[in-house]
């Protein structure tokens, strides 16, 4: 039996990485769509200069999961 779920914790602080596989951040919070329930946005914090700390929306909808269940790449996180 496949499941499609994934609770949030297993989610936020997940690393994100760019197509070059160099890291962009980590995934601070999901948004969820509150007529749908689903997630629309992923919060995604940059480290930055003397602990400043940056963050950026990403659509859901980019985001691929990346590691070891996915075959094509070596990196642990999502792909954006």
């Amino acid at each position: 039996m496949s499941h499609t779920m994934v609770p949030s914790d297993r989610v936020e602080h997940v690393a994100v990485y760019g197509r070059d596989g160099t890291k962009l951040g980590t995934i601070e919070r999901l948004m969820l769509d509150k007529m749908s329930g689903t997630v629309t946005y992923a919060v995604i914090k940059t480290g930055g200069l003397l602990g400043m700390r940056h963050h950026y929306p990403l659509q859901w909808s980019a985001l691929k999961r990346a590691g070891p269940a996915n075959s094509d790449s070596s990196l642990s996180g999502f792909s954006a």
